[in-house]
């Protein structure tokens, strides 16, 4: 499995599919730790680490909502970080942006589990794997230190809704209240504005903000983060993203006119004419 394949299928929504590949090699996993025949296997087909390969497929699992799966990966890169990691020549780059791809999985695991003292822990690991490659980027120019500004600006917006999402679940008084945050206190729509014509960093900090909105249970908002991304994509001439993110809209605009039919709110036909002309 190549570690750029998986994460362009993540890039390009192919969700299912990045996780099926990672999955394909979790039988060789027994109670949370890699067998010596896993670990044979990899050296013997020079396959990637799994340390290499989970991160990716942990970002997929919380943007399904596949918790279980989540749950398990979780534990596999514990155990893959104490046999893997460790090597001198793997903790570098790389091994960052594993920790932080991780650590953000665990916070989105903690925020679906309500437990804020989780969430808190894994926010902090993430930063913690942020901050050597931004101390070098910031030496050189902005542009390279960007990325990792843009990471801590995704953990701040799962920070921010921490207090709310680890409340207590009743009714629909925690979905208006996510509701409510996002359309005054935490100022999404200019942070996002703030983004300018970046695409992927757009839609980097729209990926984030799905995922909470699916924790909140909060459909409207979400519907309407798909229908954002959709068109940022499209603008960036991503048309593949631009046509996976559209299609979820699409599918949650119906089910909230089949649910409440003043809500519907269809997306226009030249959105869609757009995309397949430029393909």
């Amino acid at each position: 499995i190549n570690t750029s394949y998986l994460n362009a299928l993540v890039h390009l929504g192919q969700l299912d599919n990045a996780l099926n590949q990672v999955r394909g090699m979790l039988p060789c996993v027994r109670d949370g730790k890699i067998t010596s025949i896993c670990e044979e296997m990899s050296l013997k087909n020079e396959m990637i680490p799994l340390h290499s390969i989970i991160p990716s497929a942990v970002q997929a699992s919380w943007r399904l909502n596949r918790w279980d799966v989540l749950d398990q990966l979780l534990d596999v890169s514990i155990s893959s970080s104490k046999n893997l990691i460790h090597d001198n020549n793997i903790v570098q780059k790389d091994g960052l942006e594993a920790q932080y791809s991780i650590a953000v999985g665990k916070a989105m695991f903690a925020l679906h589990e309500r437990n804020e003292q989780g969430v808190i822990s894994a926010l902090k690991e993430a930063r913690e794997s942020i901050i050597p490659s931004l101390s070098v980027a910031a030496q050189e120019n902005y542009t390279r230190a960007y990325p990792y500004l843009l990471k801590l600006h995704c953990l701040r917006e799962i920070e921010d809704s921490c207090n709310l999402l680890c409340q207590p679940e009743t009714c629909n008084s925690r979905v208006q209240s996510f509701a409510d945050m996002v359309n005054t206190d935490w100022g999404w729509n200019s942070r996002l504005e703030s983004s300018g014509e970046n695409t992927s960093a757009s839609i980097n900090i729209i990926t984030t903000r799905l995922g909470l909105a699916q924790i909140a249970s909060n459909t409207t908002i979400e519907a309407s983060l798909w229908l954002e991304a959709g068109k940022r994509a499209r603008k960036g001439r991503l048309y593949h993203v631009a046509e996976n993110s559209l299609s979820h809209a699409e599918a949650l605009y119906r089910r909230l006119h089949s649910e409440n039919s003043s809500s519907i709110v269809d997306i226009s036909t030249s959105d869609r004419l757009d995309i397949s002309l430029s393909e």
